[in-house]
């Protein structure tokens, strides 16, 4: 049988803003998948702000 690894990918598009992924993330983390995974984080679009940064979003994993 094959060694499967399973990724949870979510797609941040940054003009949106922060807050779409901080309601993700309280879910991710109130519910457990069952199942180990690694979670990936894709950013795609331009910042307005230095709020929304990827680097912000990193620091809310921590």
């Amino acid at each position: 049988m094959r060694d499967l690894k399973i990724g949870v990918v979510y797609l941040a598009w940054l003009p949106y803003g922060i807050g779409h992924f901080e309601r993700f993330l309280a879910s991710y983390l109130q519910f457990s998948s069952g199942y180990p995974h690694q979670l990936i984080i894709a950013f795609n679009g331009q910042v307005e702000s230095e709020s929304d940064s990827p680097e912000r979003y990193i620091e809310l994993l921590h």
